[in-house]
């Protein structure tokens, strides 16, 4: 067994690979998206080899984030694989995202973040020692009757084509309200939802996602994003801004007219770390939405440093469009 980096002449390898694990084909697009250079970055991507054989690979993706007063680059975890022949010998995989951790402190990296799910739960926080947040809560509400409009004097909502420097001076204001949390400005933002693939795999259901902007005296103080399954489930997979009751309500009624007109009969968004002080949690289960428990866990790794902000969870900001699921 040996490890190499990534070569864009290992792409076939990989793709096959991902295919024989998850039974799925990547396609162009969202290799290109997901797997190419990011405006951030680029990704630092590990195989692990068998003689001539591609058996394990492992890319972790850099994102900017502000942690307090200053910006920073970290990195999310995703695409852990093994080839099935070799599944079940956790050394492997150990050793394969050590050989990437090293590779990520070399380029001077200090934290990973990760939203495993429960088949790598053991992994990340029993064989790698990460930090574990916990399984994250999932507010879901069926849609089955026509929702209650909101009508608000001085506030409008306004569905976007992409992100702008509207958006930009809501993160301006607002970032710190928020201790950590990936930075939410425009680039992000459009790279995030705008440029993402329609499906990212063949013979796959695509998904929309639908971006909206509040104003209020024309003024833009929020924005948020639902992303729809076809008629099968919508999330609240972000927003951000000023979370007060009324932007709560506005969000969420907008939320609901969208599944309502377009037959959805499912509504969800994850908990985070404002839930109580935004009253988030209150107006939401006043309305109907129960808490439930998603299929994601919450962690970080710190890789070259001890700061005690990381040990946390409620230090975080974090909504569904900081996984790679969403």
């Amino acid at each position: 067994m040996h490890f190499t980096n990534f070569e864009n002449q290992d792409k076939k390898n990989v793709i096959t690979l991902f295919e024989k694990v998850f039974g799925k084909k990547i396609t162009q697009e969202f290799w290109d998206w997901r797997y190419g250079v990011s405006p951030f970055g680029k990704p630092i991507q590990s195989l692990l080899w068998n003689e001539n054989e591609l058996v394990g690979f492992y890319m972790i993706n850099p994102l900017p984030m502000k942690i307090q007063d200053h910006m920073e680059n970290v990195l999310l975890s995703m695409s852990m694989m093994i080839h099935p022949d070799y599944q079940g010998l956790g050394i492997h995989i150990a050793s394969l995202a050590k050989f990437t951790f090293e590779n990520a402190i070399k380029q001077g990296y200090n934290i990973i973040i990760s939203f495993p799910n429960e088949l790598s739960y053991k992994l990340h926080f029993g064989i790698l020692g990460w930090k574990d947040f916990g399984r994250i809560s999932e507010y879901k509400k069926q849609i089955n009757t026509q929702p209650n409009s909101i009508q608000l004097s001085n506030y409008t909502v306004e569905k976007i084509k992409e992100f702008n420097n509207e958006t930009n001076l809501i993160w301006d204001k607002y970032q710190n309200e928020h201790q950590i949390m990936i930075q939410r400005t425009s680039d992000f933002l459009n790279w995030r939802f705008i440029l993402h693939p329609k499906t990212p795999y063949e013979n796959y259901p695509s998904y929309e996602y639908v971006p909206f902007i509040i104003k209020k005296n024309s003024e833009p103080i929020a924005y948020f994003v639902l992303k729809k399954f076809g008629q099968e489930k919508c999330h609240i997979v972000d927003y951000f801004g000023m979370l007060d009751n009324d932007v709560i309500r506005i969000i969420l009624s907008t939320a609901e007219s969208l599944c309502y007109e377009s037959n959805i009969p499912l509504l969800s968004f994850w908990e985070n770390s404002k839930m109580n002080q935004t009253n988030l949690k209150t107006i939401s289960t006043k309305n109907g939405y129960l808490q439930d428990v998603s299929h994601c866990f919450f962690g970080c790794k710190q890789l070259n440093s001890n700061n005690v902000l990381y040990e946390e969870k409620n230090n975080f900001f974090i909504t569904m469009a900081d996984s790679d699921v969403f």
